[in-house]
């Protein structure tokens, strides 16, 4: 009887402890499922109201029940490809096909729809390049209409100011300015407030090359950012792409920074993630709408409004990130979104609301240090209206992020398009220390453009960006060379020669070509008047420039390329395969390396948010 008992006892015991020990495991997971952000235990999500001055709200998501969590692999070291290393489309990797931009009819020619990107092969040694800096503003400011560039593109001779007003500039040999030279003044640093935070745009801060144990996870304007905003040659991120590759080798990753999400147009890709969507989504386009005060930086919005749309960024290699932002919009006829950082449990965000605003959706790093992303979804869970403008992945904590926003066909004046307060926002929040502008190809096919008021346009433009980033350094980059066939003529029956442009004359019209018998390629001859402005508003406004063409062959460089073993251009002799897109960007990516040593070992690295 005593062993019995003694046996009973035992079991009670053992029983009793197995069901305290299920309660305790099932209240465990209950609190755990309720405790705000749980959903992500590596990451804080938070909603920032762009509105409302930024003021971060945070907020407790409900992770998705049917998304199992998945454990998460250390952060590895940042990916850093070696020097020399080129990120090469291959033909397995996706990418835009080849595509020959049409030659334009004769009723629309001059407005430079190029969106066709794509090519691959051999490397070719860069053919040399001449960029310029201007160390001087003009002073007294001159009028832009009577500092016209001159009407012969084929002249050499400097533009011809007004009395009074001297035209000074330093043109730079085969080697990138010097920017320690005393003609570059740096900008006078903003002081804080007496016993205040630092305004907006004078926060100093020390840009560090990789991760080591003086920099702390999280900590704004350590890292170094560049923005491009330019036409299809910087949507398709071969150049830009090429850059950033060549920079990050250098100083590290500074995340991917900021994106276009989803696929809206053909010439529009990221060399870094594969951008995926559903066929639900559906595009709006700033360069296609009337109104453009829905519109942020990235000129894109991609609308979903059945459930299961799903948008994904991928990527092979990791991406280092300390913050990752999703632009959408919130307001009283908005649905419902599902978000997976790589095998994270699912997060569901409820973006309908009272007032029609545009939210972030904010993932920072809840464990105090730089994360790693190799996958990120957002999926519509029901068919209410889901709007979403960009996704913005940077590391704050060291390295250099380059971000590319392009669009095809665009001009310069599409800068000037965007709303004030969203363009602003939207700059202050990228927080770039350098921006460039890579316009002037679309503008140089319009024969009918008046240079004068482009230069104005032009300008009204950098004053945009200065007056949002007033530290931030200003990159103007001329357009490469690129030629055109007279109107009549196709790509498939053209000559493989080349003619210089004619002084002060258009190109022959589609009659004069079919009477002249004659297919050659040509150089349109507003494309060197488009040039010699740039330099006029670089030197007016104390503006670095780099002069793409410098890299080509002086004459007829497009044709030459095209005809080149390997090919360098693509058929339309206005895009380049991605060799001809690399000997680009190793020249410009040497120009930027000096202007970026001034800004890291003097420290000045300022960030304008």
């Amino acid at each position: 009887m005593t062993g019995r008992s003694a046996l009973k006892i035992s079991f009670f015991v053992v029983a009793t402890c197995t069901v305290i020990l299920a309660f305790f495991v099932m209240g465990e997971m209950l609190l755990t499922w309720l405790k705000p952000g749980i959903g992500n235990p590596r990451l804080k999500l938070q909603i920032v109201a762009s509105t409302e001055g930024g003021a971060p709200k945070t907020i407790a998501p409900k992770p998705s029940p049917s998304a199992p969590s998945a454990p998460r692999a250390a952060a590895v070291a940042p990916r850093a490809p070696p020097p020399g290393a080129a990120p090469v489309p291959t033909p397995q990797a996706p990418a835009p096909p080849a595509v020959a931009a049409p030659a334009p009819s004769p009723a629309t020619r001059g407005t430079g729809p190029f969106d066709a990107i794509a090519g691959t092969g051999p490397s070719a040694p860069p053919t040399g390049s001449d960029p310029v800096a201007y160390a001087e503003p003009l002073s007294p400011r001159a009028d832009l209409s009577t500092i016209l560039p001159p009407a012969d593109p084929s002249s050499s001779a400097p533009p011809a100011a007004t009395a009074g007003a001297p035209v000074k500039e330093k043109l730079a040999s085969t080697e990138p300015p010097a920017v320690s030279d005393p003609g570059i003044a740096p900008k006078p640093d903003a002081a804080p407030e007496p016993g205040g935070a630092p305004q907006r745009g004078s926060r100093l801060a020390t840009f560090k090359a990789f991760a080591d144990a003086t920099v702390a996870p999280n900590q704004p304007g350590q890292s170094l950012r560049i923005l491009q905003i330019g036409d299809s040659h910087t949507a398709a991120d071969f150049f830009t792409g090429e850059v950033r590759a060549r920079l990050q080798a250098i100083y590290g990753d500074g995340g991917a920074g900021y994106l276009v999400v989803g696929r809206p147009n053909p010439g529009v890709r990221s060399e870094l993630l594969t951008m995926a969507a559903s066929a639900g989504w559906a595009y709006s386009a700033i360069q296609k709408s009337e109104d453009a005060s829905e519109f942020h930086l990235s000129g894109f919005n991609a609308i979903a409004t059945k459930p299961g749309e799903t948008l994904t960024l991928s990527t092979e290699a990791p991406i280092s990130f300390d913050s990752i932002d999703i632009e959408v919009k919130h307001g009283p006829d908005s649905g419902v979104v599902e978000l997976r950082f790589d095998n994270d449990q699912a997060v569901r965000f409820d973006l309908s609301g009272d007032k029609p605003e545009w939210w972030f959706l904010r993932a920072t790093s809840q464990r105090n240090r730089v994360e790693q992303l190799r996958r990120l979804s957002i999926t519509t869970l029901d068919a209410k209206p889901v709007d979403v403008s960009s996704v913005a992945i940077f590391n704050q904590s060291y390295g250099v992020s380059y971000s590319a926003i392009g669009f095809p066909g665009a001009t310069v004046d599409i800068v000037n398009r965007f709303p004030d307060d969203f363009f602003t926002d939207d700059l202050q929040r990228i927080d770039p220390q350098i921006v460039v502008l890579a316009f002037g190809t679309n503008e140089g096919f319009n024969d009918a453009l008046d240079v004068a008021k482009y230069g104005e346009r032009y300008e009204a433009a950098v004053k945009r960006i200065k007056t949002a980033l007033p530290n931030a350094e200003i990159v103007i980059v001329g357009p490469p060379n690129a030629n055109r066939l007279p109107g009549g003529c196709r790509v498939e029956t053209a000559q493989g020669i080349c003619r210089a442009p004619r002084p002060q004359v258009a190109l022959a019209s589609a009659g004069e070509s079919k009477a002249g018998g004659s297919c050659a390629w040509q150089t349109p001859p507003k494309l060197d008047r488009v040039r010699e402005m740039q330099k006029v508003v670089a030197r007016q406004d104390h503006l670095y420039y780099w002069n793409w063409a410098d890299v080509m062959p002086p004459d007829c460089g497009a044709t030459q390329w095209a005809n080149a073993t390997p090919r360098l251009m693509q058929p339309d002799h206005v895009h380049f395969t991605a060799d001809g897109y690399r000997i680009g960007a190793d020249k410009f990516a040497e120009f930027l390396l000096t202007i970026i040593e001034k800004l890291r070992l003097a420290d000045r690295v300022v960030s304008n948010n």
